[in-house]
């Protein structure tokens, strides 16, 4: 890690795992990361990572690996192997929401994003929200990547049972251009199992 300037942390470099089905793993190996344009991810657009830092990265991939095999609406598994991925990531403007001047600057940007005014259907709170907001945020400044800190459910039964908490348990990387940040000579599998539920 480089300089550090409020939100901003120039040149930061780190590792970033990666939990998906064995298919997707193998499409990535050869052609590099997609981006996922949902609006209700984490940090917006782009492909996203767990980085070692308040829990174990691989881990967390691993488990993520796992319990996104499952299709709540069809009651079952989309696929039976798991795959980890392990990146080496390179930023050249990364928005850090981890500390305080990367929550200030989000606070800033939700502040007046609100003032544009919200499209009609959109709500002002939740995910999507958060979603136009950084986005917003993240294209103004040139970010060209994003850490947080969030709480996910990485089992089974903490999704079956729907826990909710306001405390964070994994680190979550956000590469908006996956093509500008990893080199496939980088990239490896290197965990491997079977999806269980």
């Amino acid at each position: 890690m480089a300089s550090t300037t409020n939100a901003l942390v120039e040149n930061y470099s780190t590792v970033g795992y990666h939990g998906t089905s064995r298919e997707s793993a193998a499409l990535i190996l050869s052609s590099n990361f997609s981006i996922s344009s949902e609006d209700d991810h984490w940090l917006g657009r782009g492909s996203y990572f767990f980085e070692t830092g308040i829990s174990d990265g691989l881990e967390d991939a691993k488990s993520w690996g796992k319990v996104a095999a499952w299709d709540n609406e069809e009651k079952c598994n989309t696929y039976e192997f798991y795959s980890v991925i392990k990146a080496t990531l390179e930023f050249e403007r990364m928005w850090d929401l981890c500390s305080r001047e990367g929550l200030e600057l989000f606070e800033h940007a939700r502040a007046r994003f609100r003032k544009k005014g919200v499209k009609p259907g959109e709500a002002a709170s939740g995910k999507r929200f958060d979603n136009s907001v950084i986005e917003y945020a993240a294209t103004l400044m040139n970010f060209d990547g994003l850490r947080a800190w969030f709480y996910i459910k990485l089992d089974a039964k903490s999704r079956k049972l729907q826990v909710q908490s306001g405390i964070q348990n994994a680190t979550v990387i956000c590469a908006r251009k996956p093509s500008d940040c990893i080199s496939l000579d980088r990239v490896s599998v290197i965990a491997e199992g079977w999806v269980s539920r």
